[in-house]
């Protein structure tokens, strides 16, 4: 992909202003006295590379193990360790057999 040229550079935070003002581009324009034709092609331009953009981005994604649950009782030097996919009746019944 070529890099923004020096007028997409300067529309391109017009056109997210634009975005984010929630006016329409023909109010938007009047307000900053702004060519309308002019801010409606760079919205289609900038609309049309962004989204062409979005669909060529990858993402890196790491997995990590999850964790595991640690159950730790104050009143007693007992510290247990179980799998994060432990049955909560499981869980339950070592609790109960502890306390």
């Amino acid at each position: 992909m070529s890099a923004a040229t020096p007028a997409e550079e300067r529309w391109q935070p017009i056109v997210a202003e634009l975005e984010a003002s929630g006016l329409t581009a023909r109010a938007f324009a009047a307000e900053r006295d702004l060519n309308y034709n002019t801010l409606a092609w760079w919205r289609s331009r900038i609309r049309r590379t962004t989204r062409v953009s979005k669909t060529q981005t990858f993402v890196q994604v790491e997995l990590h193990e999850p964790k595991p649950l640690v159950v730790r009782f104050r009143d007693r030097p007992v510290e247990i360790e179980l799998s994060v996919d432990v049955e909560p009746s499981t869980l339950r019944a070592l609790v109960d057999a502890l306390c």
